[in-house]
C-alpha cells in the first residue's frame, strides 16, 4: 500500500477547472459571470468596481517607470524616446499575462536595479544597444524555463538567505549612489573617494523637494505617491527652465536590434548572470511577500499559479529585447493598489491597458528631468534597504555574509563578484563554526525529493496494460527503475492500468472484490 490507499464511500467525481468554466458561460454568458468565473472576485472578497479602481492606481504607482527606465538606459547607448515606448508595451503584455492566465493583482515593469546593471556594463565595456538586448533576451528564456518548478526552486536553494540579503541591500547602495552622482550632489573627491557636490544647483533643490513630496505621501498613505513626485519635479523644473517638451503625443515604430554574435564574449555571460540573479531574486521575493499581502498565498507561503508570473515575466523580457526596455518583474508599488483592496488579475490587466494608451506619450516621459528622476532612484533605494530588518543580527556568520556580499556586490558593479565573495565567507564561517553539514543535508534532501516526485508523477501515468491482474495482484509499477526500492501497487481485479482505474471509479463502476461488489477510492 505504499503508493495507494482504498478507501470506501468514493467521493463525487469533480470536474477540470476548464470545464466547470465553460459549463457556468453556457449557463450564464452574461459580462459580470464571464469575468467572475475568469477571476472570482467576488471569491476573494472584492468587486468589479474595486477592481477597475486599483487599475488605475497600480498605474499611478508604477507610472514612473516610463519616465526613470529610460533616462537610466540612455547612459548604455538606448535611445530615450525608443526605450519609454518600448517600456510601456512591454510592460502592458506582461501585466495582461500575468492577470489573465495568473490571476495575480501584480504589475511587472522594468526595475531600476537591473537597468542600472545593464546601462553601467555597456557603457564600461562600449557595447552597442543590441549588444545589451542580446543580454537581455537570454535572461528573458532563462526566466520563462524557470516555470518549470524544479529548475527555480533548485536556482533558490543554491542562494542562501543571506547571499540574496545581501544583494537586495547592495543593490540599493548602488541606487542610491547612482542617484546622487546623476543629481551632482555626490562627486568623485581628491583626497576622499567620493565627496559632497554642489548642494545649491537648481535640480538639486527641486530633487530634494520632490523626495520630501514623495516620502510624505508614503507617509499618509496616498496613492500614487511617486508619480506626484515626479510630476512635481518635473513641472516645477520644466516652468522655470523654460523647457517644457515640444510635443505630447506620436506614433511609434518599432527598431529591432539584435547582436547575437556579441554572445561569444564571455563578459556578457557575467552579465547575464548578474541580471537573471537580480530579477529571480526579486521575482521570488515580491510575489511571496505580495501574495501574503494580498491574502491569496497558498499553504506553503508562495503565490498561487506562480509559475504564470515567471512565464509572463519571461516574455515580457524577450519582447522587451526586442524593443529595448530590459527585463521585466514584479514591481514593490503593486502593494499600493493590493492594500486598497486589489484581489485578482483584473486590476492588472487595467493596469496593461493605460499602460498601451499612455506607449503614445512617450515625447513626454522622454524629457522628465534628473529633478524629477533623482528622487524615485532614492525611494527605490529605500524601498530595497528595507531588506535589513530581515537580517539575523544575533548571528554572526550571516551578518558577515551579508555584509560582504553587499559591499562587493555595489562597490564592484557586479553581482557575480558579491556573489563569489560572498558564497566563499559563508561556507568558510559555517565550516568554522560546524555547521556546514546542515545545508548540504537539507540541500541533498530537497534535490532527492523534487526528482523523487517527478519520478513518481511520470509512474503514475504510465499504464500495465500488457499485465493480466488479477483481485489484489501485486505488481511493480511500470516505467520505474528497478533500484531494489519496494514501489508496488495494488489494483483490484479488471483494471489494466492505473488510469483506467481512476476513470472507472470516478464513472462509479464497481468491482468484485472479494466476493463483495464495493466502490473504492484511489489516492496517490
Amino acid at each position: 500500500y505504499n503508493s495507494f490507499v482504498m478507501l470506501e464511500n468514493i467521493s463525487p467525481y469533480k470536474k477540470p477547472a476548464w470545464k466547470r468554466a465553460y459549463d457556468s458561460l453556457k449557463e450564464n454568458p452574461s459580462l459580470s459571470n464571464v469575468i467572475e468565473v475568469l477571476f472570482k472576485v467576488h471569491q476573494r472578497g472584492s468587486n468589479i468596481k474595486t477592481e477597475l479602481i486599483c487599475g488605475l492606481f497600480h498605474f499611478l504607482s508604477v507610472a514612473t517607470v516610463l519616465a526613470v527606465n529610460p533616462a537610466q538606459l540612455s547612459e548604455g547607448g538606448y535611445i530615450k524616446s525608443e526605450v519609454a515606448s518600448g517600456t510601456a508595451i512591454s510592460v502592458a503584455v506582461t501585466c495582461i499575462l500575468t492577470g489573465l492566465f495568473g490571476n495575480l493583482p501584480f504589475v511587472s515593469t522594468p526595475t531600476l536595479a537591473t537597468s542600472i546593471y545593464l546601462s553601467a556594463f555597456m557603457k564600461n565595456k562600449n557595447l552597442s544597444p543590441a549588444s545589451g538586448n542580446a543580454v537581455v533576451l537570454i535572461v528573458g528564456i532563462l526566466l520563462t524555463l524557470c516555470t518549470q518548478k524544479q529548475l527555480s526552486l533548485i536556482i533558490k536553494m543554491i542562494m542562501p538567505k543571506a547571499l540574496q540579503l545581501g544583494i537586495c541591500i547592495g543593490l540599493s547602495i548602488l541606487v542610491a549612489l547612482t542617484a546622487l552622482v546623476r543629481l551632482g550632489l555626490v562627486k568623485q573627491g581628491y583626497e576622499t573617494i567620493l565627496t559632497l557636490g554642489d548642494i545649491w544647483t537648481l535640480q538639486v533643490i527641486i530633487a530634494m523637494a520632490s523626495f520630501i513630496a514623495i516620502a510624505s505621501c508614503q507617509y499618509y498613505g496616498i496613492a500614487g505617491a511617486y508619480i506626484i513626485g515626479l510630476l512635481f519635479g518635473s513641472v516645477t523644473y520644466w516652468t522655470i527652465t523654460l523647457s517644457w517638451p515640444r510635443q505630447i503625443m506620436q506614433t511609434y515604430q518599432i527598431h529591432v536590434e539584435l547582436n547575437l554574435l556579441s554572445l561569444i564574449r564571455p563578459s556578457l555571460w557575467i552579465c547575464i548572470f548578474d541580471i537573471f540573479i537580480i530579477a529571480l531574486v526579486l521575482l521570488a521575493g515580491l510575489s511571496t511577500s505580495l501574495a501574503s499581502l494580498a491574502g491569496i498565498e497558498k499553504d506553503d507561503g508562495a503565490a498561487p499559479r506562480s509559475r504564470w508570473l515567471y512565464f509572463a515575466c519571461g516574455i515580457g523580457t524577450i519582447l522587451g529585447s526586442v524593443m529595448g526596455s530590459g527585463p521585466v518583474i514584479p514591481s514593490s508599488e503593486s502593494a499600493i493598489a493590493i492594500s486598497s483592496g486589489a484581489r485578482t488579475g483584473l486590476s492588472a490587466i487595467v493596469c496593461g491597458l493605460l499602460f498601451i494608451l499612455s506607449a503614445f506619450w512617450y515625447p513626454i516621459w522622454a524629457n522628465i528631468p534628473i529633478a524629477g528622476t533623482g528622487p524615485v532612484f532614492l525611494m527605490v533605494g529605500v524601498l530595497l534597504f528595507e531588506n535589513t530588518k530581515r537580517v539575523n543580527w544575533d548571528d554572526k556568520s550571516e551578518v558577515i555574509t551579508v555584509f560582504i556580499t553587499a559591499i562587493f556586490a555595489s562597490l564592484t558593479d557586479s553581482i557575480f563578484h558579491g556573489v563569489i565573495f560572498g558564497s566563499m565567507i559563508h561556507l568558510i564561517l559555517l565550516a568554522i563554526t560546524g555547521r556546514l553539514q546542515e545545508p548540504l543535508n537539507k540541500f541533498y534532501d530537497s534535490l532527492t525529493k523534487l526528482f523523487a516526485s517527478k519520478s513518481q508523477d511520470k509512474s503514475f501515468y504510465n499504464p500495465v496494460s500488457s499485465l493480466e491482474l488479477t483481485s489484489f495482484d501485486t505488481v511493480e509499477t511500470a516505467g520505474n527503475p528497478k533500484d531494489g526500492d519496494d514501489d508496488l501497487t495494488l489494483f483490484p481485479k479488471g483494471a489494466n492500468s492505473i488510469m483506467e482505474f481512476l476513470t472507472d471509479v470516478q464513472s462509479d463502476k464497481s468491482y468484485e472484490i472479494e466476493g463483495e461488489k464495493k466502490h473504492y477510492q484511489a489516492i496517490i
